[in-house]
């Protein structure tokens, strides 16, 4: 506990870096993106600093550009400034469930933490419904690193992961790019680790069945990590946010899932709720005994 306000002054970076016009004229956004990451690694001897001072962990990114408080209502909507665009998001809306937990094991729920981007079909002005649930997964995982501090990139468009992927696979096509082409968990692990040089654990589950037999290793992975997690593989695409693991039978453990196919509006969260685009599900809800998953686990790097 802080006894009184404190200001901390970190150098403030050129004015010129904060002007969206000046960089589209002159820099790619990957470019932009470079130069900020100096900076940061400039400041972090300041940094730990700080958080020495103020007893803050040593794990994570906390003062960063990323990390600065805001004020906000009811799901806030956050903008985000990519190529030649902006968009608006919904974030964090599994906070506005009526229940926090999943049933009455309320002790054994882990959830993610920290802030992420709600991102689903037709978002962006751009029709991806049918072959877009991965992409948009994707983008909510980027979000998630993105605001937390990891990395100054933005959440990239379908286009960027497609040429991400060929650039980090050798054995992908360049007749991907601009495709309605699928992607699952595997090719999204290489794309997460050459995009932002984060690794990731999948959990191959060969039945939907069996899924159960993993309640305690993503229970973990939410008390260790707090990353988002993209389940992959079958016939469709979800984000998993949380797990309220049975300790007595985890085949009754209910999963956290934040559905990307979702097509409305951003602005309508009572309606997304409503609906279960986001809430808690038994396992029958969403995995199915004649499907495979694939569970994308990213890592979260220690650093500050």
């Amino acid at each position: 506990r802080i006894p009184y306000p404190v200001c901390l002054m970190l150098p403030m970076i050129p004015l010129q870096l904060e002007d969206d016009d000046y960089y589209q004229k002159n820099y790619d956004i990957k470019e932009k993106a470079a130069v900020y990451d100096k900076y940061d690694a400039n400041l972090a001897q300041l940094r730990r600093k700080y958080h020495n001072a103020l007893q803050l962990p040593l794990d994570r990114p906390l003062l960063r550009l990323q990390n600065i408080v805001t004020y906000r209502g009811r799901g806030r909507i956050k903008r985000v400034v990519g190529n030649n665009y902006t968009i608006q998001k919904l974030q964090n809306i599994h906070k506005y469930l009526k229940s926090r937990h999943g049933s009455s094991f309320s002790s054994s729920s882990s959830v993610v933490e920290g802030d992420y981007l709600y991102c689903h079909y037709m978002q962006d002005s751009f029709d991806d419904k049918g072959w877009g649930c991965a992409y948009r997964t994707f983008q909510t995982i980027c979000s998630w690193f993105h605001l937390q501090g990891y990395t100054n990139l933005p959440v990239p468009s379908h286009r960027e992961i497609q040429q991400d992927l060929v650039a980090a696979c050798s054995s992908s096509s360049s007749s991907i790019v601009g495709s309605k082409q699928w992607i699952g968990a595997v090719e999204l692990q290489m794309v997460l680790q050459h995009r932002h040089g984060i690794e990731s654990k999948i959990l191959h589950i060969r039945s939907g069945v069996d899924v159960s037999s993993k309640a305690r290793d993503l229970h973990r992975h939410f008390e260790t990590e707090g990353t988002p997690v993209m389940i992959g593989g079958g016939h469709l695409a979800y984000g998993l946010l949380g797990i309220d693991l049975n300790p007595v039978n985890e085949k009754k453990s209910r999963y956290l899932i934040l559905d990307p196919h979702y097509t409305g509006s951003d602005y309508n969260l009572t309606k997304i709720l409503k609906n279960g685009w986001c809430g808690w599900k038994d396992a029958t809800d969403v995995f199915k005994a004649n499907h495979f998953y694939n569970f994308l686990l990213p890592q979260r790097p220690r650093v500050i």
